[in-house]
């Protein structure tokens, strides 16, 4: 791409029964709110200038990391009594800068709320409300052809396959 939406962090994420809770840091695009110096400077100070430059279709490995802010973000997912329905709150480390100086996105809040619900496995449907002044949905269609051949869950059930006994073979041949 053109590293224009190149964003470097480093996540953790912990389990606690029906919660899940993320939190990161990040640099460039994820350094927008929760902002503070970044602590790399302190040992290299070479990691609080980004070049700033663009390239097309080269990673700019170099710049892992650089740049005079990091951001923290983070969010908590709750999975409800409800089988697969969970509840999601998140803080986003993104302000989007450029998308709200050319008007294509309002942000008011960097706290985003929604729910993801799967229904069947494979199939997972969403909403939210995000950044104070923008309602999301979403549908996702998800599958592994590794995977083995899901049960069918609506409508007449297919007899399951057998191998048949040699005197069964014989009958049905006849």
């Amino acid at each position: 791409g053109t590293g224009q939406l190149e964003a470097d962090y480093l996540v953790a994420s912990k389990r606690f029964g029906p919660l899940e809770f993320t939190l990161g840091v990040g640099w460039r695009r994820f350094s927008g709110f929760a902002s503070f110096d970044n602590p790399l400077e302190d040992i290299f100070p070479s990691f609080k200038k980004s070049s700033g430059s663009v390239s097309t279709g080269v990673p700019l490995l170099g710049q892992l990391f650089h740049g005079p802010k990091a951001g923290l973000f983070g969010g908590v997912s709750w999975q409800t009594p409800i089988d697969g329905l969970q509840l999601l709150l998140e803080v986003s480390g993104d302000d989007y800068a450029t998308q709200q100086r050319r008007g294509a996105i309002d942000i008011r809040t960097p706290i985003n709320v929604g729910f993801s619900y799967e229904p069947w496995d494979g199939v997972q449907i969403g909403a939210g409300y995000l950044y104070g002044s923008a309602f999301g949905i979403r549908a996702t269609f998800h599958m592994n052809p590794f995977d083995p051949e899901p049960a069918v869950r609506l409508g007449e059930q297919r007899t399951p396959m057998s191998v048949r006994t040699p005197e069964a073979r014989q009958d049905a041949v006849l």
